[in-house]
């Protein structure tokens, strides 16, 4: 079974690779995409978002291919007719249309994995990250293997640029996508909210208005969501509502994407689970005063920020060993304590609320280390107006890259 579901890929590969190539294309189509189509989130939609409420000069879509949250977002007015279904029609045809597109994962993984060949593909990456991403430490059968490596070297006909707003971690990223060619160090979309007083104002005042101090628990997943993550094995609940209470503080939780089918946590007037909500992490991140992680991008979002991190990190060993690699050795994407149990996490949580920071100095040469200064924000709109006119011109291309990747 394995061998034919192979066989019949590939054929369709070779097919419609192809043709797409070839097929005419409309410089002014942008498509954009994440998570596997099943999210409508991170940069690419912070810049479709951007792209409705300015005259950009160009003809924008979102791809999604998870049909209930197609439904939920195509009613949203300033949107309607252009959140695309990859089972549809016009689907595939705006897909073969558009010259360029925008993704976080991959274009195989975010768009219809057959039809991204002739295309210009911008790479957000999702927030930044030390964590190596999933292709390093997946472990396949031989024929899905041959199958994503044939794909990759479709990739490499594309024109493909990585963006990254740390020139720090630049040649990591060049040394692991090995089908991207071109790198350009530029800010992050997603990060715009932050500049931004009228993205969800009474969601944020909301919160802010109601506690005194707010954290966000931000996990990342655990063996691709394979495993469940162990929530209620590393908190003690009862406990941590009774200590939130007292400090008029909130702890919003939210599990990674992978881990959005487990149990939520519930009954706790303190505690609120997010997980499932539609609204995006970066709301949440903008009404937290502190943030626990562990391995996740979102302690890079803090440090950005130069907020309290705290490192909850009660299965390093385990974690290392058998979830992801680092490009950097692990304890420099520690910005704040690194705490192994529950009463170590709470006592941190305690220095948060009373105004101690012992780690400011260390988030403030982290930050200069990871993120370039000379990058402003908001940036969707040099996006519209400086990237997308560079990359779909030949002639502009060695004046807006970082670095590129010698033909040999």
């Amino acid at each position: 079974m394995k061998l034919i579901r192979y066989l019949v890929k590939m054929i369709l590969l070779y097919i419609c690779f192809p043709f797409c190539f070839i097929f005419p294309k409309n410089k002014k189509i942008v498509l954009f995409g994440g998570w596997f189509g099943k999210k409508f989130a991170d940069s690419p939609k912070v810049l479709f978002d951007y792209s409705k409420k300015n005259n950009t000069g160009y003809k924008t879509y979102f791809y999604i291919k998870d049909k209930s949250l197609f439904k939920k977002i195509k009613i949203i007015d300033n949107y309607k007719k252009a959140i695309i279904y990859y089972h549809s029609l016009k689907g595939l045809w705006i897909q073969l249309r558009a010259k360029t597109l925008v993704c976080c994962i991959g274009p195989e993984s975010d768009f219809n994995p057959y039809l991204f060949g002739g295309k210009i593909i911008i790479l957000y990456p999702h927030g930044i990250s030390a964590k190596t991403p999933k292709e390093d430490n997946i472990q396949e059968d031989v024929w899905s293997k041959r199958y994503r490596k044939m794909k990759s070297l479709y990739s490499k006909f594309n024109k493909a640029f990585y963006i990254s707003p740390s020139s720090y971690l630049l040649d990591s990223f060049m040394n692991f996508h090995k089908w991207i060619k071109h790198f350009y160090v530029q800010g992050l979309p997603e990060y715009d909210v932050f500049f931004d007083n009228d993205y969800y104002p009474d969601v944020v005042s909301g919160i802010r208005k109601q506690y005194s101090y707010v954290f966000s628990y931000l996990p990342t997943h655990r063996q691709e969501g394979n495993v469940e993550f162990p929530m209620k094995d590393i908190f003690d609940f009862d406990d941590l509502n009774e200590f939130l209470i007292k400090t008029n503080s909130l702890l919003i939780i939210k599990k990674h994407f992978y881990h959005s089918k487990e149990k939520n946590i519930t009954g706790y007037s303190n505690i609120v689970d997010v997980t499932n909500s539609n609204l995006e992490l970066s709301i949440y991140l903008k009404a937290s005063d502190a943030v626990v992680s562990d391995y996740s991008s979102t302690a890079f979002v803090f440090l950005f920020l130069n907020k309290p991190v705290i490192n909850y990190v009660f299965d390093l060993d385990s974690y290392l060993k058998n979830d992801r690699k680092s490009f950097v050795p692990v304890k420099e994407t520690f910005f704040g304590p690194a705490v192994s149990d529950y009463v170590s996490l709470k006592k941190e949580m305690m220095n948060c609320i009373n105004g101690v920071d012992n780690y400011k100095k260390i988030r403030d040469e982290y930050n200069k280390k990871y993120f370039d200064k000379s990058i402003s924000y908001p940036c969707s709109e040099y996006f519209f107006e400086y990237i997308l006119k560079n990359v779909t011109n030949r002639c502009n291309i060695n004046n807006f890259i970082s670095k590129c990747r010698n033909k040999n």
